[in-house]
């Protein structure tokens, strides 16, 4: 897994769900501004904010490490 495959999964799961000013958020691989997330889909309460955008990049690259290493695909059948 990387960050291109991860974006081809993305595009193909948010077909047709994103309006202009998502896309227009979107940077090569993620999204280049806040991400807020209601709670219980609550628009009258505070929102909270997800992982700080400008830390997404470093973030993926320590999960791809982490999925990609060799250990990662090898379970306890494994022999």
């Amino acid at each position: 897994m990387d960050a291109y495959h991860l974006r081809v999964l993305y595009d193909i799961l948010s077909f047709n769900l994103l309006d202009e000013r998502d896309l227009a958020r979107m940077g090569t691989y993620y999204r280049e501004a806040p991400v807020y997330i209601l709670k219980n889909g609550r628009l009258d309460m505070e929102l909270e904010e997800g992982v700080y955008y400008l830390k997404i990049a470093e973030l993926m690259e320590y999960y791809f490490a982490f999925f990609n290493a060799p250990t990662f695909s090898q379970t306890m059948t494994d022999q």
